[in-house]
């Protein structure tokens, strides 16, 4: 949701969006390739052609490559409009996802990668029975997917021009519903 957001996002210029696709494209063919070594030689091979059409691909768009002082690549430029390889997720999820959910990648971010205090905390609800998840995060995962479909909804009718009023009114109205009914579920009721 949020590479979507990043490359829709309708306050930038279109040599700004594909600067910002120029980026993802390369930083996802460089950690395919890093994955391939891991992987073998027939995977290997396949990211290696990958990569090679991406720079391609990118040389024939006239991307043209940022360096730092040191060499790294660390973006592209397109027609004077600059953007880096990759986006930082935390810092664009608390300025692309409604206002209604704040810190929305760090509310979830524990979960998904098996961070220790999260650990811990399923752990001790567990009871010395293996790991239990509990009522709070399911619903804040529950609500950051819901947060993301309604930006991705947001950007897309901003990037096309579309009135999508009437389904944002709708999505806030099950959001609640879907609250209220977490809330008894979470109660035992």
């Amino acid at each position: 949701m949020l590479f979507t957001e990043y490359l829709f996002d309708p306050t930038v210029s279109l040599n700004k969006r594909l600067a910002r696709l120029a980026g993802l494209w390369m930083t996802d063919a460089l950690h395919a390739q890093k994955q391939a070594e891991a992987l073998g030689p027939e995977d290997q091979t396949k990211a290696a052609q990958m990569l090679a059409y991406v720079e391609d691909c990118l040389r024939k768009c006239q991307a043209v490559e940022r360096r730092n002082g040191n060499g790294k690549l660390i973006g592209y430029v397109i027609d004077g409009e600059t953007a880096p390889m990759d986006i930082n997720i935390t810092e664009r999820a608390s300025k692309a996802m409604p206002a209604w959910l704040p810190a929305p990648y760090r509310l979830t971010s524990g979960a998904a990668h098996n961070r220790p205090w999260m650990i811990g905390r399923a752990k001790d609800l567990g009871n010395g029975d293996g790991l239990a998840g509990e009522a709070a995060t399911v619903v804040a995962a529950t609500m950051v997917a819901m947060g993301s479909i309604e930006t991705v909804v947001k950007v897309c009718g901003e990037h096309f021009g579309l009135d999508v009023g009437e389904a944002l009114q709708q999505m806030e109205e099950e959001r609640k519903a879907f609250l209220y009914r977490a809330i008894g579920i979470a109660h035992g009721g």
